[in-house]
């Protein structure tokens, strides 16, 4: 199963939920939306989880390239 992304932050936030939650717990969360998208958000309430502040997120690969070419 798939999350719905739709910015940058979805994907950044998708990207914390697999590192704070196994998969078995995600595909739970995924049975638990019912009619909900599977927004990383509504993933994240159906876990009962609150997110860290943006800064504490994971940066996308995007994001990671972009500093990395920056400091070339």
């Amino acid at each position: 199963m798939q999350p719905l992304i739709e910015s940058e932050i979805d994907e950044r936030r998708w990207l914390w939920l697999q590192k704070v939650a196994p998969p078995e717990r995600l595909e739970a969360a995924f049975r638990m939306l019912g009619n909900r998208r599977p927004y990383p958000k509504n993933l994240a309430r159906a876990m009962g989880l609150e997110w860290p502040a943006d800064d504490l997120l994971p940066r996308t690969q995007a994001q990671q390239e972009a500093a990395r070419t920056a400091f070339e």
